[in-house]
């Protein structure tokens, strides 16, 4: 299939000037569908175990490799699947080593503790631990307002603290929004000690967001209510 191309491919096909209708509809075409009965290693009755099942199963497995036993068959696909005993069976090596490999790690860390001799696990340990990604010294971290692995409570409490009143953050990861809670004897005590204390709220947002934002300035003390033209203020955080 060319992949840049812009035609449809035909879901009809001309035999002897009749139309029938494309193999896609009668079977599978992206794969084989005659099943195979005997591997000629075991890394193809690997193949056809994720083919036919998308797991690893040494019993159809084995009956692919008649003349090997199954101890064999794991020892001769050492490093491509492992032992998990969290689902007590085999998995292989794309999906055993992925996710989270730190928890993995710990979780069987503690099943070891009750099966210490097992082999396979400890085996399948050290690959989890080998796989460990470096960890980031502190020194290193650079934090700041927006961080989405912050909690929202923290800036909560930052913001509590600093402006000397009750105020409520809250991340939406559906709309990767911040919003930012405001009880009205709060919105008038920010009135008074900020120069922009209606438009608070809206600043802190565009402060997660790291976005630019526009306050307006009173032209004098007598004249609240005019404004010079808008100063815009960027704030940069990493997003």
């Amino acid at each position: 299939m060319d992949a840049t191309g812009v035609e449809m491919l035909f879901l009809e096909r001309s035999e002897q000037g009749k139309y029938t209708k494309a193999d896609i509809f009668d079977h599978p075409t992206a794969f084989s569908t005659s099943e195979l009965t005997i591997a000629s290693d075991p890394l193809e009755a690997l193949g056809a175990s994720l083919n036919k099942y998308g797991s690893v199963e040494l019993g159809y497995m084995s009956s692919l490799l008649p003349e090997m036993e199954e101890s064999d068959i794991i020892s001769a696909l050492e490093g491509r699947i492992y032992y998990n005993p969290e689902i007590e069976g085999y998995e292989v090596a794309d999906k055993f080593i992925s996710g989270n490999v730190v928890e993995k790690a710990e979780r069987i860390s503690s099943w070891l503790l009750d099966h210490p001799d097992h082999e396979e696990a400890q085996q399948s340990l050290a690959a989890l631990i080998a796989a460990k990604p470096t960890p980031i010294p502190f020194a290193e971290l650079d934090f700041n307002l927006g961080e989405r692995w912050i909690p929202a409570g923290v800036y909560g409490q930052f913001a509590t603290e600093f402006f000397g009143t009750d105020l409520r953050v809250s991340y939406h990861p559906n709309m990767d929004e911040y919003t930012i809670g405001l009880r009205p004897q709060e919105r008038q005590y920010l009135a008074q000690v900020c120069r922009a204390g209606e438009s608070f709220a809206n600043t802190m947002v565009y402060i997660f967001l790291n976005t630019p934002c526009t306050i307006p300035f009173p032209t004098s003390a007598k004249s609240k209510k005019s404004s010079t033209p808008s100063r815009r203020r960027t704030h940069h955080q990493s997003a």
